[in-house]
């Protein structure tokens, strides 16, 4: 009876410590120092916040200009890569300006090289090409690329008509 209770109370101890040491193991930082966390966390926030602001595609739905294909190409007479965007007039107004946003990865899946500088995998273009209403256009831009492998997504952020009149995404 006396060896099962000292069983029973070794058992008990023994996972008493076990615990402790996950929980332990869990609240490190591995091998960073404090510091060197929390710039890498604040480098991932401003990222993602980035992103977020950059790449914000809501209302795009509402644009008159809709992007129908986006694709990377590849430059005429050198090895850099462009940006070919195929798009539509939904509107009933003749279009004179378009501004165009695209964001776009490398082979890996990592934001890609697509010619703005300041927020990674992204590129920007516009045309003052018209289009009239309900007709399609493709265009390519320049993006000077080496690592981009395809557009995720693009889409017009701003249009202008012959009118006078714009259209901007809220």
């Amino acid at each position: 009876m006396k060896s099962l209770k000292l069983l029973f109370i070794a058992i008990f101890l023994f996972s008493c410590t076990n615990q402790q040491k996950s929980r332990a193991n869990t609240d490190s930082i591995g091998d960073q120092s404090e510091e060197e966390f929390r710039d890498s966390a604040m480098a991932a926030m401003k990222e993602d916040s980035n992103n977020r602001i950059f790449g914000d595609t809501v209302g795009s739905y509402k644009s008159p200009i809709r992007v129908l294909s986006s694709k990377v190409v590849k430059a005429e007479y050198s090895s850099y890569r462009n940006v070919e965007l195929t798009f539509k007039n939904y509107s009933d107004k003749k279009v004179t300006g378009i501004k165009f946003r695209w964001y776009g990865v490398n082979a890996f899946n990592e934001p890609a090289d697509l010619g703005n500088d300041l927020f990674e995998g992204y590129g920007d273009g516009f045309t003052d090409k018209e289009i009239k209403p309900g007709k399609t256009s493709t265009l390519t831009w320049e993006a000077n690329s080496r690592r981009a492998k395809k557009i995720l997504k693009a889409w017009a952020y701003e249009v202008a008509f012959n009118d006078g009149t714009s259209w901007k995404k809220e």
